[in-house]
């Protein structure tokens, strides 16, 4: 500041030259009567960790290892994860590894205690449940670093995510106008793939209403099962071409039809079918409409012929609801 060291000669300083100046003094100052105060035995700064701890740590190896606990239990992921969703098991779930964990310490070099530093290492292998990779450092002796990193997964593990979509479907499904609902959600085009595995019963539900369609476009229909000489309901993606295109049996009865796909790839085979179809076959407005009177006629027949003419009857309503499904499909085309 000169020979005037008065507030007016202060005010000229620039903002980050008076920090910069006062942190370098300040660690200066505090290393000086560090030095001057601590004997050399008992020094906390510029002292190697390694050093530190094995001060503290190299004739007790059990308190060496509750104290690794501890700092492996603070490295963890916050980031919570379901279980039940890491778990799930079903066609279209990879069977191999789908979340990639890589748990890192960084070690200060110290090649005058390796026997001690390979004590160290032990007690971070057994802290933590998975492998564990060292990596050395070479310019910061008074730091251990612990690196946990969970990725490569798909979002339906976190436990998050489920809230959130307990809470989407909450809102949808209490809604009087679900477009709208929606609309108010998305902000925009809202037909996205779910981040869920389908349930038994959502796949089923979803089956119902394109099975209803494949009914009506003659792409489902009685034939005998080679293999059982029974006449079965069978999926016909080719009628024409059986021999490439097998046909998909669907069992006795058309109303437990939905029950006999059993796997998510019969059931995308039967959507793109359909869906080909609609985009071709039945593309005019026309053709669609007389889908959806057919399909209220087959569905009122399942309702005298399976249902006692129930109006209440579950196997009714549930493809009532298809059938209400199906006709949103061919709306939307």
């Amino acid at each position: 500041m000169g020979q005037v060291p008065n507030f007016t000669t202060f005010a000229g300083f620039d903002i980050s030259t008076f920090f910069d100046t006062l942190v370098i003094q300040s660690e200066e100052n505090a290393q000086r009567e560090h030095d001057r105060h601590v004997k050399s035995a008992n020094r906390l700064v510029g002292v190697s960790i390694i050093e530190k701890l094995k001060g503290d740590y190299e004739n007790n190896a059990q308190t060496l290892q509750l104290f690794v606990n501890k700092l492996v239990e603070h490295a963890c992921n916050y980031l919570s994860f379901s279980t039940a969703e890491v778990n799930r098991q079903g066609v279209g779930i990879p069977t191999s590894p789908n979340m990639s964990s890589l748990f890192t310490v960084i070690l200060p070099q110290a090649p005058e205690h390796q026997k001690f530093l390979g004590q160290l290492k032990e007690a971070f292998q057994s802290a933590y449940a998975g492998d564990v990779k060292f990596l050395y450092s070479d310019n910061k002796p008074n730091e251990i670093a612990l690196v946990n990193i969970t990725n490569l997964f798909p979002l339906r593990f976190v436990d998050l995510v489920g809230f959130l979509r307990h809470k989407y479907l909450a809102k949808i499904n209490n809604a009087k106008d679900v477009s709208r609902v929606k609309l108010e959600i998305h902000t925009e085009d809202y037909e996205f793939p779910s981040l869920f595995v389908p349930s038994l019963e959502e796949m089923e539900n979803e089956a119902i209403p394109y099975l209803l369609l494949a009914k009506i476009m003659e792409l489902i229909v009685p034939i005998d099962n080679p293999k059982t000489g029974i006449k079965q309901y069978a999926f016909m993606q080719y009628p024409d071409n059986p021999d490439d295109y097998p046909p998909i049996y669907l069992g006795t009865a058309f109303v437990d039809s939905f029950k006999a796909l059993d796997d998510l790839v019969h059931l995308e085979t039967i959507k793109q079918r359909v869906n080909s179809l609609l985009d071709s076959e039945y593309l005019h407005r026309d053709k669609r409409d007389n889908l959806a009177d057919a399909m209220l006629d087959e569905v009122r027949t399942i309702r005298k012929e399976e249902c006692d003419d129930d109006l209440e009857n579950p196997v009714y309503k549930r493809f009532n609801e298809g059938r209400k499904a199906a006709v949103e499909i061919l709306n939307r085309g």
